[in-house]
């Protein structure tokens, strides 16, 4: 017997002469050959046995992981007998000991909750099987130990270790009791006797593959390893190294002779740069080569989509210019899923065949959702969320429309509750039909989860559930459709998440089936979805290449492959690539350290795990034989800045000739590969018509009848924002033009953005309704029950305005459209708040109107054809008018002998102030509006003469945003309007009562009289009459520009203000502005007020 161990660099030809060695035996020797590879390289492994000239078939050797060694030996001798508890089945099981063990625990006593830790528990423990620990040796190691965390730590785990493998009954086994079993028949069957075994693709060994091992040696003829690894200690083979040291004394335990074997040639590489890379990287000092290096590139990206679409690039230049095919070409990254979803989207564009090797997490399949939402209804008393989301899976009815429309009604009624969604509905046959089915089933199956005693009792009306509806019968349905659409990766999907899902329930049933259930109905589901969870958790589709030929996409520590020519390496970043570990686990490197010390040696601390990226980074950069580019990206998917990776720096280190080659300042040359791929992503480039290269590639896609029409369509629809939009004349006076009625808040939309208000005016774009209570019914809701309190008793005394404002509150609830309050808790909740917030709005109404001269002339004033006044009428050019109609929520009279002074009130739910430049660029004309409707229409019916002296802003609360709550807010500032108020001594001696009202209007006495305080509200003497002009400028500017088809995508900015237009708008996902980039919007004249009123008085 003989230990074996063949050493050298990467691309020494270690595996080579590995299967070279297997075939000569084949060829010229008796006996069987075994190869082990780490599982995820048996496939390839056979495959380039299978290849080699001399090795005819499998036959009399075979391929074979630690795992499957032991499954085939263990049934040939006996030991499967037993049933397997399979990933879900232990995590369930250990959730259950957790569980049932919390009381006593100490350190561990979070996992309650946060059963998310569960899963790294259950590592723990598989780490503890991998390197034979027992719960005993745990307690043993707690003795003496003064560190009182530590100490309550490892007893925790000794606990929920011990706990955990007594509840595993005497018939079944888990991963480390099967390879306890194999070492058994290992020994006393001696099956390998005089075989020849290689080993191949291990930079290490846990505790049970080194007992297997040690066996091996003893029987088999010959036992060789191969090593990555080099005579020199550089210290990137660390982790080797100790390996090796394991392998000599497990050698030395059983007296078998050792041979090592040095390979020093490289045969791997063909590009001598790269040959010189592998050699030099994890030297220091390095060996510096001054040339440029062939074939070797490292790229800088702006995104990681920039850097998928130049690695789709570079694939295209490789099969292209290098002669090279899909299969010779590998993509690595340390974090496969920073990348997954934008390879998806980038490399069919390319039409670049791939396959991805990674495993995908199956919570978010539709059969996973179906099953947990159904029992999110149950269990959450039929949340509208949960009922919707059960439906959307596509497994309980296949019509979509019926469930579309299901979603709306339920949204636009409320729908909430068992109550609810048992009451008929009666707008659609369908809808009504899907209703009540959907209530039948899951109300049967509520009622039998009722009677459930035991887990074993869930699992079996879960499982008739599934069968009542052809749960099954509908994914193999799906699945066949994938099929027939050339979707071999989602029909493969969902034809394997049946039988993992009824695997999860079958061992919940076998092992977990006798666990009693007490509690609520809630409790039991809360329970059995908790079980089923950490079941599902557990489980990793993976798939196989559907084509040899293909791009093979994976990560670091998986990525072996002998025959790439070509490595693309993407995210070599700092932080990514070497990986950060910050999160050292459930046990601490001083705890391992710890443990170490004390006989107890398990995987690697954190440092030896950042050691052993250096190895990961070496093993990439030595993969190809022929080209290897690195990328890397400035900025991550959220726009967070990001740094190249040491291996840029060592890689400039051992060639200072290499320069990085930056993607974004490259020539549209660079970046023409495929027709297609160029015109979608470089569209913007297509319009610089003045570059020459430019129009040559024009005139070919215009050439082209392939590519002609989609390069006129994209070239149209480019991405760049487009912000000029017109309409054609007779469209625009269809929708607008023509109609001479408009009010004061559609001008005012018109001109902070033309395009919201085209949306919301023009097509009547609505969001879907929904019964929810939002700020504008709010407000809306608050004008109905001042307007009505106050027309009803406007003198009435403070003191009583409580009860009638109940009153009120009470008639108005139908009246606005908001549904029955009272027929929840919750709706009741809303509506007593609401009550509070009038009855305080109502309360301060009176303060201001008992306290001062004027008088409340009109409640909810409307002006226009209908109305009690007339409209305001604005001429325009060609003769006609435009006039603008409204309500006035109410004006107050201070009538003397000879003059009536109006002030109007108009109620808003939120502060506002106004400004003399809101109305000239057309923001804010409401106020205006109002008093020139009133001085128009009360004007031509008096003799006396009509003095507008005051437009003001009533909110409907306090004002709070400064304050930390309401009670700083003085009662003072809680009573001020604000707005436009004549800033004329004589004119307000005659309107002002006292100090106190005079507050109320931010108006204060000085030397000289009367005088406004409030910043852009003084208006001077002869102020409204230049309000009322510019208001019939701004009017007639905005109409012109409606006739003219303007709806361009330009917002105003308002620049002192924290808030933009677009903050508050329904449309933006629609218009695609980007609100970062100031150029966007709309800049608008500022002035000051004095300047406003200059400009007001001018003739332009």
């Amino acid at each position: 017997m003989a230990l074996n161990i063949l050493a050298g660099r990467a691309g020494s030809g270690k595996s080579t002469y590995c299967v070279d060695s297997i075939a000569r035996h084949l060829k010229h020797e008796c006996g069987p050959v075994y190869l082990v590879v780490p599982e995820q390289y048996s496939l390839q492994a056979e495959a380039r046995l299978l290849e080699h000239p001399d090795c005819k078939g499998l036959l009399g050797n075979e391929v074979v992981s630690f795992k499957r060694m032991a499954f085939r030996i263990l049934s040939r001798y006996g030991g499967l007998a037993k049933t397997k508890l399979n990933p879900s089945g232990r995590i369930m099981l250990l959730g259950h000991v957790v569980k049932e063990n919390i009381d006593r625990l100490e350190y561990f006593e979070f996992l309650e909750e946060r059963p998310g830790e569960i899963n790294r528990l259950l590592g723990l423990i598989d780490e503890f099987g991998r390197y034979e620990v027992t719960p005993g040796m745990l307690e043993e190691a707690t003795l003496e130990l003064e560190d009182d965390l530590l100490k309550s730590k490892l007893s925790d785990l000794s606990l929920i270790y011990s706990e955990y493998r007594n509840l595993l009954l005497e018939d079944n086994i888990e991963d480390q009791d099967i390879y306890s079993a194999f070492l058994e028949k290992l020994a006393e069957h001696r099956p390998f006797k005089d075989a020849v075994i290689w080993l191949d693709g291990f930079a290490g060994f846990t505790s049970y593959e080194f007992d297997i091992l040690k066996e091996l040696v003893r029987q088999c003829r010959d036992v060789n390893v191969c090593l990555c690894m080099d005579e020199e200690d550089e210290y990137i083979f660390d982790r080797v190294y100790r390996t090796y040291e394991q392998l000599l004394r497990v050698a030395k335990d059983v007296d078998a002779r050792i041979n090592i074997t040095y390979l020093k040639e490289s045969h791997r590489f063909t590009n001598k740069y790269i040959a010189h890379l592998e050699r030099n990287f994890g030297k220091y000092p390095a060996k510096r080569v001054q040339d440029i290096p062939k074939n070797i590139k490292i790229v800088e990206c702006r995104s990681i989509y920039e850097e998928v679409d130049r690695s789709a690039r570079e694939i295209v230049r490789l099969l292209r210019e290098e002669g090279l095919r899909y299969k010779d070409i590998a993509v690595t990254a340390r974090s496969i899923d920073l990348y997954e979803k934008v390879i998806k989207i980038v490399f069919p564009k390319y039409n670049i065949p791939y396959f991805i090797d990674s495993k995908k997490n199956i919570e978010d399949h539709p059969l996973i959702r179906f099953i947990l939402t159904l029992l999110d209804i149950v269990g959450s008393s039929w949340e509208r969320t949960s009922v919707l989301d059960f439906l959307k899976t596509g497994l309980y009815t296949e019509e979509i429309c019926a469930v579309d429309r299901f979603e709306n009604i339920a949204l636009a009624h409320g729908l909430r509750g068992k109550k609810d969604f048992g009451s008929s509905i009666d707008e659609f046959e369908e809808v009504e039909v899907l209703r009540a089915k959907l209530y039948s089933d899951v109300t049967s199956f509520e009622e039998e989860l009722k009677k459930c005693r035991t887990m074993k009792e869930c699992c079996k009306i879960l499982v008739s559930f599934f069968s009542k509806l052809d749960v099954q019968g509908k994914m193999q349905n799906m699945s066949l459709k994938f099929k027939e659409s050339n979707m071999p990766v989602m029909a493969n999907e969902y034809a394997r998440i049946w039988n993992i899902t009824m695997e999860v329930v079958e061992q919940i049933y076998v092992f977990m089936g006798d666990i009693r259930l007490t509690g609520s109905l809630k409790d039991k589901v809360k329970l059995f979805k908790e079980t089923l969870l950490l079941g599902f958790s557990e489980y990793k589709i993976g798939f196989i290449p559907f084509t040899e030929d293909s791009v093979q996409i994976g990560v670091a520590d998986r990525t072996r492959s002998h025959d790439v020519k070509g490595m693309i390496l993407l995210g070599a970043n700092e932080g990514v690539f070497p990986a950060t570990f910050v999160d050292e686990g459930l046990l601490k490197d001083d705890d391992r350290a710890y443990l170490k010390n004390k006989g107890i040696a398990l995987a690697e601390d954190n440092r030896t795990k950042a050691n052993m990226e250096y190895y990961l980074i070496y093993t990439v950069l030595s993969s190809p034989s022929e080209h290897m580019i690195i990328s890397y990206a400035l900025e991550d998917h959220g726009l967070n800045p990001m740094r190249p990776s040491v291996i840029v720096q060592r890689i400039q280190n051992i060639f200072p000739s290499l320069k990085v080659v930056k993607d974004y300042n490259e020539g549209v040359m660079e970046r023409l590969t495929l027709p297609l791929p160029f015109l979608t992503e470089n569209a913007g480039l297509l319009r610089d018509v003045e570059d020459e290269t430019i129009k040559c590639i024009r005139k070919w896609y215009r050439d082209s009848a392939e590519y002609k029409h989609e390069f006129e369509r994209i070239l149209k629809a480019d991405t760049s924002f487009r912000r000029d939009l017109y309409l054609p004349k007779d469209i625009m006076d269809e929708l607008f033009a023509k109609n001479l009625y408009m009010s004061a808040s559609r001008i005012e939309k018109y001109n902070r953005c033309p395009y919201s208000f085209f949306m919301s005016y023009g097509i009547k774009a609505e969001k879907r309704k929904e019964a929810v209570v939002e700020n504008t019914d709010v407000g809306t809701f608050l004008h109905t029950l001042i307007d009505k309190a106050s027309k009803k008793a406007i003198n009435l005394p403070v003191d009583d305005s409580d009860k009638l404002m109940d009153d009120v509150f009470a008639e108005s609830l139908e009246e606005v459209g908001i549904r029955s309050f009272y027929d929840s808790e919750r709706k009741k909740y809303i509506a007593n708040r609401l009550l509070r917030y009038a009855k305080k709005a109502f309360r301060k109404a009176l303060w201001q109107i008992h306290g001062g001269v004027f008088q409340p002339a009109g409640f909810e004033v409307a002006f226009g054809p209908d109305g009690e006044l007339p409209p305001v009428r604005v001429r325009l050019d060609d003769g006609r008018y435009v006039q603008i109609t409204g309500r006035i929520d109410r004006y107050d009279v201070c009538e003397t002998e000879d003059a009536i002074y109006l002030r109007v009130i108009d109620y808003k739910s939120s502060d506002l102030n106004v400004s003399p430049q809101d109305l000239i660029n057309g923001q804010s004309i409401q106020l205006v509006a109002y008093m020139d409707a009133l001085v128009e229409g009360i004007g031509s019916k008096s003799e006396k003469a009509v003095v507008p002296v005051a437009c003001l802003y009533f909110t409907l609360g306090p004002d709070v945003k400064s304050a930390s709550n309401r009670s700083e807010v003085s009662r003072e500032e809680e009573l001020r309007l604000k707005g436009y108020i004549i800033d004329d001594p004589e004119v307000l001696d005659c309107i002002v009562s006292d100090e106190e009202d005079a507050k109320t209007m931010s108006i204060r006495r000085k030397k000289e009289g009367w005088s406004v305080t409030l910043k852009g509200g003084a208006v001077p003497r002869n102020g409204f009459d230049l309000l009322r002009k510019q208001l019939h400028k701004t009017v007639k500017n905005t109409y012109e520009r409606m006739a003219e088809g303007d709806i361009s995508i330009i917002p105003v900015d308002f620049p002192n203000k924290n808030f933009k237009v677009c903050d508050y708008c329904e449309y933006i996902t629609v218009c695609g502005i980007d609100t970062s980039k100031p150029e966007n919007f709309r800049k608008q004249p500022q002035y000051d007020v004095d300047e406003a009123y200059t400009q007001m008085g001018s003739d332009d």
